[in-house]
């Protein structure tokens, strides 16, 4: 699932089956194991496909990232769009794994970026 916040609208949609996830964070953590002997480099662009693309039609350009369980291991600066481009091309990320965290800094700021917060099936429907 993803709570969403930009361009002042929020959105909340589930962005598919846990059991798609962890098998593509599998396939990413097999990929960063072994780097240059690795093969499997189009699962930078399904985990594109799978936590970006169904939120943000247009990818701001400053967002913060506020992950929650298994997704916090998801190197989101490191993910493809179909084009072969890293996410971080398009957009300034930050990470904050607390909203308190990332509305502390907020208040410190004059530059706001957009929010994810992307949470696992599990921690929406039985809490933390």
């Amino acid at each position: 699932f993803s709570l969403s916040m930009i361009k002042g609208k929020e959105q909340f949609i589930r962005l598919g089956e846990k059991k798609e996830f962890l098998g593509l964070l599998k396939r990413m953590d097999d990929f960063l194991r072994l780097r240059e002997w690795s093969e499997d480099r189009v699962v930078l662009q399904e985990l594109y496909h799978f936590l970006v693309e169904p939120i943000i039609s247009e990818l701001p350009a400053k967002m913060v990232i506020i992950p929650d369980g298994e997704i916090g291991f998801v190197p989101f600066d490191m993910l493809e769009d179909g084009h072969g481009k890293k996410l971080l091309d398009y957009s300034t990320i930050s990470y904050a794994f607390q909203f308190d965290t990332y509305k502390t800094r907020l208040e410190k700021s004059r530059s706001a970026y957009e929010i994810f917060f992307l949470a696992p099936v599990s921690w929406l429907l039985f809490g933390p």
